[in-house]
């Protein structure tokens, strides 16, 4: 007997679709509380009066973010560095108050828009006036000094950013101060909330930036 043997196919692993995975610039996220007093679960910077900034999300799953974020597809999962433009369809300046009093919550997530900038001092001053929080992980930038290496080699960094690191480190804010201080050539991981006129849209960008030429 001749017996053929069927030849073996491998079957490809499937692939998430795009669809699936890109995540949304913007969405809005349905939070409500048991009761009123329980804890949302965001611990919040407010430094912009337009914007609130996500810098912890309690991993409790007696919080109301915990139990939107179990419950939500993947892509619309509410994280760490995200920002708040809406509460109940309303900009500020009612976010902590709503926040901390309203039981249930309709919150417009923005993601951030995170890219690097090189900026050599060349003897210069960094040139950024900045506020942090005590225990903060991120410096935002309040204004751009007129003298200063930001604004002399025109660097993209504008009031409102946050500087999430410095040199590929992230942590604590006296972390990134030192880094800043001490770094001739500083390169900055900035976190802005939405997408800017001009801007390239890959969410990795480097600008590396050059002095002058001498004359």
């Amino acid at each position: 007997l001749l017996r053929v043997q069927a030849p073996r196919t491998t079957a490809e692993p499937s692939r998430p679709s795009a669809e699936k995975t890109k995540k949304p610039m913007s969405f809005v996220a349905s939070l409500r509380r048991s009761f009123l007093g329980q804890e949302v679960g965001l611990g919040v910077e407010t430094f912009e009066p337009s914007k609130v900034y996500i810098a912890s999300v309690s991993t409790n799953p007696d919080t109301a973010v915990q139990r939107y974020n179990e419950s939500a597809p993947e892509a619309e999962r509410i994280a760490v560095g995200d920002y708040i433009s809406e509460i109940d369809g309303e900009t500020a300046p009612r976010f902590v108050e709503k926040l901390m009093m309203s039981e249930s919550l309709q919150l417009t997530i923005q993601r951030p828009q995170l890219f690097t900038v090189v900026v050599t001092k060349c003897g210069l001053p960094l040139g950024l006036e900045i506020k942090h929080a005590p225990g903060g992980s991120s410096l935002t930038v309040t204004r751009i000094e007129h003298t200063g290496a930001v604004r002399a080699f025109g660097a993209n960094i504008a009031a409102g950013d946050r500087i999430v690191a410095v040199g590929g480190r992230s942590g604590c804010v006296a972390e990134l101060l030192s880094e800043l201080r001490h770094a001739k050539r500083p390169e900055l991981t900035i976190s802005r909330c939405g997408w800017a006129a001009g801007l390239s849209m890959s969410i990795s960008r480097r600008e590396a930036l050059r002095p002058p030429p001498f004359r």
